[in-house]
C-alpha cells in the first residue's frame, strides 16, 4: 500500500471516498483494507480499481533460537 504522506496514498483515499468505501476501512486502515482485498469483500470492479495501488512483496526472514539439546 502507498505510504503515508505520498501522492498515491492521497489518491487512494480519494478513490475510496468517491466509492463510499473509506469508512469501511477506518479512514484507510491499511490492515483492514488488506483484509477486504484478501477476502474479496467488495465487488470485483471496486477491488480492481484499488489493486492499482497495491504492490505485492515477498519478505523472507531468518530467526535465531537456542537449540534444544537432548538430555
Amino acid at each position: 500500500m502507498p505510504g503515508k504522506g505520498t501522492r498515491e496514498r492521497e489518491s487512494l483515499v480519494e478513490l475510496l471516498s468517491q466509492l463510499n468505501r473509506l469508512e469501511e476501512v477506518s479512514g484507510l486502515d491499511v490492515a483492514e483494507l488488506k483484509k477486504v482485498i484478501k477476502e474479496g469483500k467488495w465487488n470485483s470492479a471496486i477491488l480492481d480499481e484499488i489493486k492499482k495501488y497495491v504492490e505485492i512483496e515477498t519478505v523472507s526472514s531468518v530467526r535465531l533460537s537456542k537449540s534444544k539439546r537432548e538430555e
